[in-house]
C-alpha cells in the first residue's frame, strides 16, 4: 500500500528528468506573482489589441544564453473587458485577456522550430484560473470561437513559429521581446 502511494504521489509531479520538462495547468497557477515586464500596447501586426505583459518565471541573470529547462514566459493582452447587457460585471475579468505562453520543454522538442520551446494558450476561467486550451509546437490553432490566436492583416493565421521559430531569433533563445532577450 505505501509502495502504492508513493508512486501515485511520483505520478503528479511534472517530469523534468533528464533535461526535460512537461508543463501541467498548475505551472500556470501563479504566474501573475511572477516579474512582470510591460510590452506597450502600441498595434502589432497579427496580434490582439490592448495593453500586452510579459511574465517570467525565472528571470535571466546577465550573461545566461539561454533560459533554463522548466522555465515558463506568459504573455496576456489585456483587452478591455466588453460591455455586456447584464448590469453585473463579470466576476473575473481576465476571462477576455488573450494568454500565451511559452515554455522550455528541452528534449529537443520542437526541432524545426523554436528548438525546445512548447507554446500555450490559455484562458482564464470564472475561479480567475488559467486554463490549457493548446498545447504544442503551434498553439494558435484555437478550436473555433475561443477568440484567440494571431491573424495577419490578409487573414492569414500567424503560427507561433512563424515568428519565434525564424532563425535569426535562434540567438535569443527564441524569445522575441528584447527586454527578455538574453544578453
Amino acid at each position: 500500500m505505501r509502495k502504492l502511494l508513493f508512486l501515485l504521489l511520483i505520478s503528479c509531479e511534472a517530469p523534468k528528468e533528464q533535461g526535460v520538462f512537461i508543463a501541467l495547468q498548475r505551472d500556470f497557477v501563479d504566474f501573475r506573482s511572477w516579474q512582470k515586464f510591460s510590452f506597450g500596447d502600441f498595434p502589432l501586426e497579427g496580434h490582439p489589441i490592448g495593453p500586452r505583459y510579459g511574465f517570467v518565471k525565472q528571470v535571466l541573470q546577465p550573461g545566461e544564453k539561454a533560459y533554463p529547462i522548466g522555465d515558463i514566459i506568459v504573455k496576456t493582452v489585456e483587452t478591455p473587458p466588453s460591455p455586456s447587457p447584464s448590469p453585473w460585471p463579470s466576476p473575473v475579468p481576465e476571462q477576455q485577456w488573450d494568454v500565451f505562453a511559452m515554455v522550455k520543454r528541452g528534449g529537443n522538442f520542437n526541432a524545426e522550430g523554436a528548438k525546445n520551446w512548447e507554446f500555450f494558450t490559455l484562458r482564464i476561467n470564472l475561479n480567475g484560473v488559467p486554463v490549457i486550451l493548446v498545447r504544442g509546437t503551434d498553439a494558435s490553432d484555437v478550436p473555433t470561437g475561443s477568440g484567440h490566436g494571431y491573424v495577419g492583416v490578409t487573414g492569414n493565421i500567424i503560427q507561433c513559429n512563424g515568428c519565434h521559430g525564424a532563425p535569426n531569433v535562434a540567438q535569443y533563445d527564441y524569445v522575441l521581446n528584447p527586454e527578455l532577450q538574453p544578453k
